[in-house]
């Protein structure tokens, strides 16, 4: 099996200087597989879950969710083979079939309903601005470390953009404050308020935002529909909004 040439230099792009990404991960080019479906969901970048147990311990062969160095066999992305490269492909297009996060994605799967789209049957992929796994999280990296952010998201955003316009990604749904500000960083495209929705149960407001670049219609919310403050009315909420907006 050969993999596009941008998916295998993406894979092989050696880890950014001073960039505290999860030791022995690979690029997570994508949760799910983009050929596949025309709809994606956006986040800032993997979560170290995808590699490590709660501990930070590496994941056992048993329950590992995407290829590592280690299962690979190899010391580094940058001379990975073309055999090893469609390993990393695979593991990322078959993620929702293994052993998938489901605390984090199932939450936004509910909102997904909404269109009739779903993670779990293929409809719909997940996709990040930065494909590599941080720790700490993205929203926690020191002060010294925002120059590193800022180099990591320029390394990346067009990638992303080449991936939206090369797997014809019609919808991109936009999930929370921190990835909205920082897609708009990128330059991919410009989002504008559109209305807003309840968060929670305090009276708070969550905006919709709403973009056209690259062949697709980018769809966003400042909530995060995977924290804790956001309940279930407030997803049927999106859910509803999503589906009357958006025709397909």
């Amino acid at each position: 099996m050969s993999t596009a040439r941008y998916l295998a230099d993406r894979v092989r792009r050696a880890t950014p200087d001073g960039a505290p990404v999860v030791p022995g991960s690979t690029p997570v080019l994508s949760f799910g597989n983009p050929t596949t479906c025309d709809v994606a969901t956006l986040g800032i970048n993997p979560s170290r879950i995808e590699f490590q147990t709660s501990a930070r311990a590496e994941l056992p062969a048993g329950s590992k969710r995407l290829e590592d160095l280690d299962s690979l066999g190899a010391t580094s992305t940058v001379d990975l083979t073309d055999s090893q490269v469609v390993q990393v492909v695979d593991a990322c297009h078959r993620y929702f079939k293994v052993n998938p996060y489901r605390r984090w994605f199932d939450k936004l799967n509910t909102v997904l309903d909404g269109i009739d789209k779903d993670y779990y049957t293929g409809t719909a992929c997940h996709l990040d601005l930065v494909q590599w796994a941080t720790d700490p999280v993205w929203g926690s990296f020191p002060r010294a470390l925002r120059t590193v952010q800022q180099t990591m998201l320029e390394a990346d955003r067009g990638f992303l953009a080449q991936q939206i316009e090369t797997e014809d990604i019609k919808l991109v749904l936009v999930n929370g404050r921190t990835v909205t500000d920082w897609l708009q960083k990128s330059g991919i495209v410009r989002l504008e308020h559109v209305g807003d929705t309840p968060v929670g149960k305090q009276g708070k407001r969550s905006e919709l935002l709403r973009g056209e670049a690259r062949g697709a219609v980018f769809l966003g919310w400042t909530l995060n529909i995977s924290h804790s403050q956001t309940t279930d009315s407030n997803r049927e909420d999106l859910a509803g909004w999503l589906a009357a907006t958006w025709s397909g």
